[in-house]
């Protein structure tokens, strides 16, 4: 008897390394590790509540659907497992969060300061400083959109191609 509930405890130990695997997948990025944008909204009712400092900082690459039509979804991968590894290089101790194609989000204690990804651009806000999502969310946008409009007219680049 002791033998026949080993082995039944060997099974739904590797049924329980399966199905964790198997969710992971609803959890985290394939390419990145990062987690993934359920996760990102789920973490910002917390961090928006924290009583410390909390920092968001938002990255956008540039012409990643250019790269991907030009180049194929290979190299289009490749600089996004590449921006990733820098982010992760550059915020030690953030979490880490893909929120869209070509879009990461990064919650930190501490204001990362200047900093410079090719092909990115970003904008970092603290939460304290809103009282509510939409506002922090406008600004962002506004904040990432002029970010893009400078990357583009520097790079002597047309946006739309």
């Amino acid at each position: 008897m002791n033998a026949i509930l080993m082995d039944e405890n060997a099974l739904l130990k590797k049924k329980i390394v399966y199905l964790e695997k198997e969710l992971s997948i609803y959890k985290y990025d394939m390419l990145t590790g990062f987690l993934l944008r359920r996760d990102y909204e789920l973490s910002f009712l917390d961090y928006n509540n924290a009583d410390k400092d909390v920092y968001l900082t938002m990255i956008d690459i540039n012409r990643l659907h250019h790269i991907n039509n030009e180049h194929g979804y290979t190299a289009g991968d490749k600089l996004i497992i590449d921006v990733s590894k820098k982010l992760k290089t550059l915020f030690p101790k953030g979490d880490f969060y893909r929120i869209g194609g070509d879009e990461f989000a990064i919650f930190t204690n501490k204001h990362p300061g200047y900093f410079k990804i090719d092909s990115c651009v970003y904008a970092t806000v603290n939460l304290k400083d809103y009282k509510t999502k939409d506002d922090l969310m406008i600004d962002m946008s506004k904040m990432l959109s002029a970010a893009k409009a400078k990357w583009y007219k520097e790079h002597k680049m047309d946006r739309r191609r």
